[in-house]
């Protein structure tokens, strides 16, 4: 299974992913955001999907004590998956509703 690492910060009172989308191509594919801010780390949802569980993705969970969660992605269904990240930490910061776009 491939990787795919997804870079996350926290700046200005918001939370701003490395990228979004998040393409995801070629095979399976385990997905890895990190958490770079210090003081801030993922809790047990910090990566939830829209829509609830999905065969697509499977296996999230935070890692490193929080600093990383890491995703399944089977990338069998082509198009874009809604997801929502998740952070604790001081100041607290709102959700943000990104995508990931498996394609072939």
């Amino acid at each position: 299974m491939r990787q795919k690492r997804v870079t996350v910060e926290v700046r200005n009172g918001a939370i701003v992913p490395g990228e979004d989308p998040v393409v995801i191509s070629g095979g399976s594919h385990v997905i890895q955001w990190e958490l770079v801010t210090p003081g801030y780390t993922f809790p047990a949802d910090g990566i939830a999907l829209k829509g609830g569980a999905s065969p697509e993705f499977s296996n999230g969970h935070p890692a490193n004590q929080g600093r990383f969660y890491q995703l399944n992605d089977r990338n069998s269904r082509v198009g874009d998956h809604h997801y929502t990240i998740r952070v604790d930490g001081a100041p607290p910061v709102p959700p943000l509703d990104p995508t990931i776009r498996n394609q072939q």
